[in-house]
Formats: C-alpha cells, sequence, structure tokens
C-alpha cells in the first residue's frame, strides 16, 4: 500500500495513463475516452505511451494531440530495459502526478517500481488478457503477481471479477464508455459528405452493408463467420460485406474472399481511423468475437445506433440483451438465421438500434465513467483503503 503524502488528498490533481501500445485497438479508446472525460472534470490529465522498434505505435498520443490531455512518449529499448521504471519515474515526477494509471501486462511490471519509487498510489484498468505466445503468457503470469500490490484493479466485465477472484484478487467493476455525442457528430457529418467507406469501396447508396470490425485474428472470429455471413448474401444481391482491421489472418481471409461466389462484395477495409467514415458506412455490426471484456466496437456501434449481431461474450451479453441485438449462439447456422432477420426487415434495424442507443445513453456515457473511476477506484487508492 502506497504510504506517500498524496494519500491525503481528497482527489488527484494529476493522473498519469500508462499503456504500452500495439496500435489503436479497444483498450486505446477507453483510455482516450477516460482521459478526455477526467480532463474535463478538472482533472490534469497526461497519457504515456511506450515505444520502442518492436511496437513503434503512438496512435493513442496522436489521437489526443490539440485536447486537454498531455502526451509523452516513454523510450524502450527492446522487450527487457532496465531503464524504463526510471524514465516513467521521471515522467511522473516532472508532471507532479499524484497518481499512475497502468493499463496492461508490460505497463504493470513497470509501473510497478516506478509508483514505489515515488510514493505514489498505482491502479490498473485489467482489460483482458491476450496470450500470443510463450513469452506473452509468461509476462502476464507476472502480472498477475504483481496485482497483489496494486491500490486498486478495474475490470471492464464481470467474467474478469469472477478470474480475478478466484485468484485471489478483489476489484471493481467499472464498465467501459464512450463519447456518444462524438461518434454521432462524426457519423453524421460523413453520411451528410457522403465521406463514408461506401464511395471508397465502390458500394452503392443503396446497398446494405455488414461491417466487422476489429483485429484480424483468430480471437475476433472472422474466419469462423465466413461461411455463415457468405451464404446471407448469396441470395442477395444488394448486400456487402466490410471486414475493417489488420492483423495476422489478414492473408487466409483474403485468399478465402478470392474463393468466395461474392468475392467482389466482401471487402477487406484495412485500419480505419475515423469512427464516422466506418459506421457511418454501415447497416449492422456483426461481432463474431471469441474473447472479450466491454467491446468497444460493440458500445461504438450501439452509439451510433446500428443493429447489432453478435457473440455474447465477455460483458457483451449483458450489453444487447432485452432485444437491444441479436445474440449468437453459434458462428455458423445462428450467424446466417441473425443476419436473414436484420437484412430483410427495415424496421427490426430500426428498433435494435434506437434500444441500443438508449441503452448506452443511460449506461456509458464517458462523464459517468469519469465519475466512477473517480469514486470507487481513485479514491480509495488515494486513501489507502484498496486492498
Amino acid at each position: 500500500m502506497s504510504t506517500g503524502s498524496c494519500c491525503v488528498a481528497e482527489r488527484p490533481a494529476r493522473v498519469l495513463h500508462l499503456r504500452s501500445s500495439g496500435g489503436y485497438y479497444g483498450a486505446e479508446a477507453v483510455i482516450e475516452t477516460l482521459a478526455r472525460a477526467q480532463a474535463l472534470d478538472g482533472i490534469e490529465v497526461t497519457v504515456a505511451c511506450l515505444r520502442d522498434r518492436r511496437s513503434p505505435h503512438t496512435e493513442l498520443l496522436d489521437r489526443l494531440l490539440g485536447t486537454r490531455v498531455a502526451t509523452r512518449r516513454i523510450e524502450s529499448r527492446g522487450r527487457v530495459d532496465p531503464w524504463v521504471p526510471f524514465r516513467i519515474a521521471g515522467v511522473a515526477r516532472r508532471q507532479s502526478v499524484d497518481l499512475l494509471h497502468v493499463h496492461d501486462y508490460k505497463t504493470i511490471l513497470l509501473g510497478l517500481p516506478a509508483a514505489k519509487a515515488l510514493g505514489i498510489p498505482w491502479v490498473t484498468t485489467f482489460h483482458g488478457e491476450v496470450a500470443d505466445d510463450r513469452a506473452v503468457s509468461a509476462y502476464e503470469r507476472a502480472a498477475r503477481q504483481a496485482l497483489r500490490f496494486c491500490d486498486g484493479i478495474a475490470v471492464v466485465s464481470r467474467p474478469q471479477q469472477d478470474q480475478l477472484r478466484a485468484d485471489g484478487l478483489a476489484s471493481q467493476f467499472l464498465p467501459n464508455a464512450v463519447d456518444i455525442s462524438g461518434v454521432q457528430r462524426e457519423v453524421q457529418a460523413c453520411r451528410s459528405g457522403n465521406a463514408t467507406l461506401r464511395r471508397s469501396l465502390g458500394i452503392p447508396k443503396s446497398a446494405l452493408v455488414i461491417g466487422t470490425v476489429g483485429r484480424l485474428c483468430p480471437d475476433k472470429g472472422q474466419m469462423d463467420a465466413f461461411a455463415a455471413t457468405e451464404a446471407a448474401m448469396g441470395a442477395r444481391t444488394d448486400v456487402h460485406w466490410i471486414l475493417a482491421g489488420e492483423g495476422e489472418d489478414r492473408d487466409r481471409l483474403r485468399g478465402r474472399v478470392a474463393a468466395s461466389g461474392v468475392r467482389d462484395r466482401i471487402h477487406l477495409a484495412g485500419y480505419v481511423e475515423s469512427r464516422g467514415a466506418l459506421y457511418g458506412a454501415l447497416d449492422v455490426l456483426l461481432h463474431p468475437s471469441h474473447r472479450e471484456g466491454l467491446s468497444m466496437v460493440v458500445l461504438e456501434a450501439m452509439a451510433a445506433g446500428l443493429a447489432v449481431v453478435a457473440t455474447p461474450v465477455g460483458e457483451v451479453g449483458a450489453l444487447i440483451e432485452q432485444g437491444r441485438g441479436l445474440a449468437l449462439a453459434d458462428r455458423g447456422p445462428a450467424i446466417a438465421s441473425a443476419l436473414d432477420s436484420v437484412l430483410d426487415d427495415a424496421q427490426v434495424r430500426q428498433d435494435l438500434g434506437q434500444r441500443a442507443l438508449s441503452h448506452v445513453q443511460q449506461q456509458h456515457s464517458a462523464p459517468a465513467m469519469s465519475q466512477k473511476y473517480l469514486h470507487e477506484l481513485y479514491l480509495p487508492a488515494l486513501a489507502g483503503l484498496s486492498p
């Protein structure tokens, strides 16, 4: 437990978010949304990313340029650089940080010694584990042990909370949120100006468009959903499918598209930076993921008023229950059936989208997330009350 003088503060004046980023994905979207909301709440916020030759990603920092959030790059010379904790501590000291908030297994391990050296509390958001290879799995196991010294743990889904509880770790369930007005403003601007993916991909305005958004990898289920989605498109000449994202399954998907009977209507769009261009191009979000915490893609699609068809993994099932989306029992016949129902009936799509938007407005706004983090994670950590 931290014993620094900041523990008597009523609230943190300055917070440092730390991320080892591999691009701009769900966790980065959460950090951006939270940091912007905290800055509006009067907290001085800095977001720092580790950068090295193997992972030189600064997309999160780039998106925060020109906002109230300060940004910093922390150099890391390879997988193991013993000087990184000192660099983290240097940034925190120069920014007069009251609290360090880390966001992945690497920053958990590197942030711990930095926070302890400075005598400030440190907390984490457990976005989920990746376990891409043996090395990453080993790092994640080590990070789990380091969490025992953490001053507060947030999880984005209740299944994650159960997993940590089984390891003897207490946590707070703090669901992700979305900048609702920002998403809607960007979508409307793109639709009004016809600056959507439809035009760049040669998709007619009158077409119905399914979108699958996320890293192209086995965990996200694009390959598993391919046959069922292809079948649902087969009898409809006006339906297109956009797969947005990059990843290790890109070549496999490209080969599958080339062999498809509807290949002219399946589009590998790559990484799409603009939320407005992306969601403004879609009528339906298909999210066949195998593993999630609380998907930012699903939240953003709901904020855009889209019909969502998704596997109920992690917290996604709770998001789309009670008619706010269609939950998939499998990635075969269930996908074909769900897509049939939403593609055949505009009223079904509209009703799903309206209920989804209403739920997000009530339960997943960025200001509400900022207040939950302040009262349920930060203040207990500053007061030395966290386990």
